[in-house]
């Protein structure tokens, strides 16, 4: 009775042993699977993951091409609004050139004329003095007629004019293209001053008909700078205050040096006595793509053009504006070596 007892106890642990592995073996079997079933989400997961980088990576790209290509575009419609007024500057200097060339043709018609006539009077095919003599007083009426003398000094102003308005073409195209030149990378040591004045000049037709120009520029050392791009920057910030007055408008460029420490800074403002800028919109106005024009007249990247610039020439840009009184745009550029800095 006793055996019987305990077989039957054995029998049962027996199978409650078996009941509890196949029921862990079903459990391993569960959480394997469920393991298994884990690891193919989570791979489908990170493969899913590594398109969408690749894909975000493909649309960063063609945001900064987009970026480039835009801002090409604002450069390329500030130098647009430019056309007509270097197209006038141009041709104020070419005008006189003709006009001086056409006068020197008939000068030189006239000197060859009393060329032959002075070959003739040499020459010793003429035997008679009254001959001679005759042909001498011929040459005299000539030479008054076409007032010699005043035409011998009159060649040489009408040559340097014609050599002044070439070098003046010479220096608006050398100007102009500096500021549209898509690839512009050369930095260099840069004149500042020089850059603003080249600026002006190169805007000049289009300022003279809306304002006057102020100057009031400090000593300032040479810095080293992209000139083709801070040169767009602040042709730029000048066509702005250009296009903020109606008439009788005054624009005020002023440079000057400072010390922080033991840095020293370039200040170049830019302000004009023009409409202004609400309020509202000064926090906003170097967003990409923002724009206070009317719909057709910008495209909203010129002043985060300019930000860039001066950001990228480890610079900042402050504005100050009041509405109906103008605005003043300043520019601060350290002087620093910036070589291996992150070109524009």
């Amino acid at each position: 009775m006793i055996n019987m007892t305990n077989s039957t106890a054995l029998a049962t642990k027996l199978v409650r042993e078996q009941i509890a592995r196949k029921q862990a073996e079903t459990l391993l079997e569960e959480k394997s699977m469920a393991l298994f079933r884990a690891n193919q989400e989570l791979h489908q997961r990170a493969q899913k993951l590594t398109e969408q980088h690749e894909q975000l990576n493909l649309k960063v790209t063609e945001l900064d091409e987009s970026h480039a290509q835009l801002a090409q575009s604002e450069k390329m419609a500030a130098i647009g609004m430019l056309v007509a007024s270097v197209a006038h500057e141009i041709n104020n200097p070419v005008g006189f050139i003709t006009s001086n060339l056409e006068m020197l043709a008939d000068y030189r018609k006239h000197c060859l004329d009393i060329l032959k006539l002075q070959e003739e009077i040499t020459s010793p095919h003429i035997t008679s003095e009254q001959t001679r003599m005759g042909l001498i007083q011929r040459l005299e009426r000539m030479k008054k007629e076409v007032d010699f003398d005043y035409m011998q000094e009159e060649t040489a102003s009408l040559l340097e004019e014609c050599l002044l308005g070439a070098s003046r073409i010479r220096n608006i195209v050398t100007d102009l293209m500096s500021f549209t030149h898509p690839k512009d990378i050369e930095w260099q040591l840069v004149d500042i001053n020089e850059l603003l004045q080249k600026t002006v000049k190169l805007a000049f037709n289009e300022i003279k008909f809306q304002t006057d120009i102020q100057w009031d520029l400090g000593e300032l050392d040479l810095i080293y700078s992209s000139e083709g791009r801070l040169g767009q920057a602040f042709l730029n910030l000048l066509m702005n205050a250009v296009h903020s007055i109606e008439h009788d408008g005054l624009i005020t460029l002023s440079t000057c040096m400072t010390q922080e420490g033991d840095q020293k800074i370039a200040i170049i403002e830019i302000s004009d006595n023009g409409n202004g800028i609400v309020e509202k919109d000064l926090a906003l106005i170097f967003e990409p793509f923002y724009t206070t024009k009317k719909k057709g007249q910008g495209t909203g990247l010129g002043l985060h053009m300019v930000k860039s610039v001066v950001q990228n020439h480890a610079g900042k840009i402050e504005v100050k504006s009041t509405q109906g009184e103008g605005t003043s745009f300043r520019v601060l550029l350290p002087y620093k070596d910036i070589k291996n800095m992150k070109r524009i």
